[in-house]
């Protein structure tokens, strides 16, 4: 059995500045432990200037209608391996729905289409 928390509107919990203090940000070593105990998060945000422990503890992103922000779109090009070309086009994903995931299963990233649940 599995628990997962799930965490909407986490970018306070764990923006990037967190990872520079002196001593460990305890809730980015809960993260990074989590698996070991049978926990999963799923992580909601706006932004992606999150804390690099927290971008490389997760197995699965997913970017729904694209970002505000340039910097937004790097970093999750950036946390998925994505090719310049491939960081061009999911600019262009900006309507409702459109999606881009990266799963540690499959080698590359994908383009989806999240359905309007009514």
């Amino acid at each position: 059995m599995i628990d997962i928390i799930v965490l909407d509107e986490a970018y306070p919990m764990f923006q990037k500045s967190h990872e520079f203090k002196d001593s460990t940000y305890l809730l980015l070593d809960y993260l990074a432990k989590s698996r070991e105990f049978g926990i999963g998060f799923i992580i909601g945000t706006q932004s992606l200037n999150l804390a690099d422990m927290a971008l490389a503890n997760t197995g699965i992103k997913i970017m729904v209608g694209g970002f505000g922000l340039g910097s937004d779109y790097a970093a999750f090009a950036s946390a998925t391996g994505m090719t310049i070309e491939q960081s061009e086009f999911i600019k262009r994903l900006t309507l409702p729905g459109q999606a881009c995931a990266k799963d540690f299963r499959y080698p590359h990233p994908f383009t989806l289409e999240v359905p309007k649940i009514a």
